[in-house]
């Protein structure tokens, strides 16, 4: 007999690691409230860019997520953006309006209205499960934090979840946690020698070196690598 797909008794967004062991899964827990569960994964598109697809399931939380926000490295923007959340209907008094985006800095942030400005706003609720998407020049390696903001008041006003407790940095060409003078050396192999490069540094990522952002590690990366390295 064909063998059933079915599962019982485990959230719902379990199964997306099931049928693809590249999403990563985190289990977060609120505070004095109740749990959530955070599911990522990235896919190379090529040419440097990357796809992002985050995944968040509200277990529990009587708080709700209000806001949702991933940390870009400096230098670093993202571009199609993307949302999908559930479709409320018969009844239900809660307002269906996709959640704002906005592009700062050093993160990509989505959001619903404040509890204070609406309390039947589109809050990540109970037994519902949200996603988030983007596109962006930083490898994996580069990401290191989300901030889940929570909807109703209470202390704290969000949490952090790691998603990769050593993230690489850009500019960081030996992978030794800083940008110092001691990644320049590992800088001109990336640029002139990428096989050499990723023989010498295996577990680094030679697209550290892209340091403008534009998808290639070339010889415009030079004068920005030379920026980070004086702080200019």
């Amino acid at each position: 007999g064909v063998e059933s797909t079915t599962r019982r008794r485990d959230p719902a967004i379990f199964a997306w690691k099931v049928i693809d062991s590249q999403v990563d899964l985190h289990t977060v827990d609120i505070p004095d409230d109740g749990r959530v569960f955070l599911a990522w994964r990235a896919t190379d598109l090529g040419d440097g860019m990357w796809n992002y697809e985050f995944a968040v399931q509200n277990l529990n939380s009587d708080r709700a997520i209000g806001s949702f926000a991933v940390m870009l490295p400096s230098g670093y923007s993202a571009d199609n953006l993307g949302f999908h959340d559930v479709r409320y209907h018969s009844g239900e008094p809660y307002d269906g309006t996709d959640w704002a985006t906005s592009l700062n800095s050093n993160s990509v942030e989505w959001a619903t209205d404040t509890y204070v400005d609406n309390e039947d706003a589109n809050a990540l609720r109970w037994g519902t499960l949200y996603n988030f998407r983007f596109d962006a020049s930083v490898p994996p390696s580069g990401l290191s934090d989300v901030d889940l903001g929570l909807f109703k008041p209470g202390t704290p006003d969000y949490v952090t979840v790691t998603i990769n407790d050593s993230p690489l940095f850009v500019g960081d060409m030996n992978c030794d946690g800083s940008v110092n003078s001691f990644d320049i050396d590992p800088f001109v192999m990336a640029l002139t020698d990428p096989a050499g490069y990723e023989a010498a540094y295996p577990d680094c990522d030679r697209s550290l070196a892209d340091i403008n952002g534009d998808g290639e590690v070339n010889s415009f990366d030079i004068d920005p690598f030379v920026s980070l390295l004086t702080g200019n």
